[in-house]
């Protein structure tokens, strides 16, 4: 257990969690070593042995593995806020979810010629959907 605990003279600046985990894999690694020296055991009692500690270090490993999957999306979540109220800084509204009510000005039809080449039919003027197939479509669209 010394071997965790750092002496003054040591600049080891990783937590006890960090120096005791790395002490408990390194040891589990010593095991596995140790115990597979010869091959793969045929006591029982090395087998179950063997077993206990594979099964420790996968966990472990399992763990660490899945600690850097949550500290990457940890990461990726700061970056998308971070992209989402600098649009929303850019675009003048400091709260995301401040809601405003946009006025129309009281007339809001173009003017007559206001754009070349085009002309409103009584169809667009009209509220609702549409009741026309495909080809009565294509056959007015192509008849103007």
């Amino acid at each position: 257990m010394s071997d965790i605990i750092p002496t003054p003279a040591e600049a080891d600046t990783r937590s006890i969690e960090d120096r005791l985990l790395e002490l408990t894999q390194n040891t589990r690694y010593s095991l596995i070593s140790q115990l597979t020296k010869g091959g793969i055991p045929t006591c029982n009692k090395d087998i179950r042995v063997l077993n206990e500690v594979l099964s420790a270090a996968d966990t472990t490993s399992l763990a660490l593995k899945k600690l850097d999957d949550n500290n990457s999306n940890a990461h990726s979540d700061r970056q998308a806020a971070l992209l989402a109220a600098t649009i929303i800084s850019n675009a003048g509204a400091v709260n995301p979810f401040q809601t405003t009510t946009v006025k129309l000005p009281a007339n809001h039809t173009l003017a007559a010629g206001a754009i070349d080449g085009t002309s409103i039919t009584e169809e667009e003027k009209t509220l609702g959907t549409s009741e026309v197939t495909y080809n009565e479509f294509m056959d007015k669209f192509n008849a103007d």
